[in-house]
């Protein structure tokens, strides 16, 4: 009698409380002395800096009959984008009940996700981490980093990533607002063991999904709750397994595309970046000469330059030493540009999540074309 009814709500057995006996207050100590709870960095999503997408539409139509040609997200689509998604269900409890941000196709319908999972993926500086920070900033929210590299010899043992995963999510629900990073997410959902010796990446990803999705029994966050898991990956063409790609793409409700800024955006970031670093009106001749050498660098390798060459120190000398492009153009030499496979490689796996440049099966094809002419050749052996 009572049996599989819990305190889930709808009959379902909630999941396991490793740390029941704890009061919040230990757990949340105990999270920010394993570095695992972050102190948030003070950014805001106008630190994004890029221009609009001024031929969008013409660049649409000629998509129309060229899937393969769809431009690239602008900067301002991008904030618009993290805004919609992130910022909005997470600082407000009415647009977080009635958006339906909590779903995402599958199939012919639409299913909820707890956490409303999204995923940032781009070339590495292209703002990933700093969007994330943004977000947790501009909600006032706790931020939680599960990122591998992060985790890693914390919370051994067998036990120990379920117990981790749990008490992140335990956290996070009864101090909203909160983002749960996980940075190099795409590590988390490779199979297979690390090589080398550590904790494998991926340890993490059966306590997960476990407990955002169960089987059986009821979810530990719902859709209501005001938590965000938010991945980044720079590297999402590493899922190359079929089932690794599929279990990767369907975690998330929606991925976004950060790409490389373009010549208006690199335009608008250098005369921001430099504005910022002490320079009073720089010279528009100067700002797009460097924004035509800086083609193929990430926005992060651009403000990099910026930041070590316009120092404060710098700034005082002006009066004796102007400044001159040549200072930036040697740093930037200095800097690892983007190369073209990898930023094809990028946005061929966006593509791919869209379904474009993806070629559908033959007709008569497909497992069951394959069995019908095993079922064939058994009969003519008989």
């Amino acid at each position: 009698k009572g049996k599989g009814k819990g305190k889930g709500g709808k009959g379902k057995k909630m999941p396991k409380d490793p740390t029941a006996s704890l009061s919040l207050e230990y757990l949340y100590e105990q999270l920010v002395g394993d570095g695992i709870l972050k102190k948030v960095d003070p950014v805001s999503l106008e630190d994004f800096v890029g221009s609009y997408g001024l031929l969008g539409q013409a660049m649409d139509k000629l998509a129309e009959a060229d899937p393969t040609r769809l431009p690239n997200p602008s900067f301002a689509q991008i904030r618009s984008a993290v805004t919609e998604y992130c910022i909005l269900p997470l600082g407000s409890d009415a647009v977080k009940r009635h958006c339906p941000l909590n779903t995402a196709p599958k199939g012919s319908k639409r299913v909820e996700k707890n956490g409303t999972p999204v995923l940032l993926c781009g070339v590495p500086g292209s703002g990933k981490r700093m969007l994330a920070h943004a977000v947790a900033s501009s909600c006032g929210a706790n931020l939680f980093d599960l990122t591998p590299s992060n985790t890693e010899g914390k919370y051994p043992g067998k036990k120990g990533p379920g117990d981790l995963v749990h008490t992140v999510l335990k956290v996070a629900k009864a101090l909203p607002p909160s983002v749960v990073l996980i940075g190099e997410a795409e590590s988390v959902w490779v199979s297979g063991k690390k090589k080398g010796g550590g904790d494998p990446p991926n340890r993490i990803l059966k306590a997960l999904t476990s407990l955002l999705a169960p089987k059986k029994g009821a979810a530990l966050l719902e859709p209501s709750d005001r938590v965000l898991i938010l991945g980044t990956s720079s590297q999402p063409y590493a899922c190359e397994k079929a089932k690794d790609y599929n279990a990767f793409r369907d975690f998330f409700c929606k991925i976004l595309y950060l790409p490389l800024p373009d010549y208006a955006a690199r335009c608008k970031l250098w005369t921001h970046l430099l504005e910022r670093a002490g320079l009073d009106r720089p010279c528009l001749d100067d700002v797009q000469a460097l924004a035509r050498v800086s083609d193929a660098f990430s926005a992060g390798a651009i403000a990099e330059v910026v930041r070590r060459t316009i120092t404060p120190r710098r700034v005082e000398q002006l009066a004796a030493k102007p400044f001159s492009v040549h200072d930036l153009v040697s740093q930037l030499a200095q800097q690892e540009p983007v190369y073209r496979e990898d930023d094809s490689a990028m946005r061929g796996w966006y593509h791919k999540t869209l379904g474009i440049g993806v070629e559908p099966e033959p007709e008569g094809g497909g497992k069951e074309a394959k069995g019908k002419e095993g079922k064939g050749k058994k009969k003519g052996k008989k």
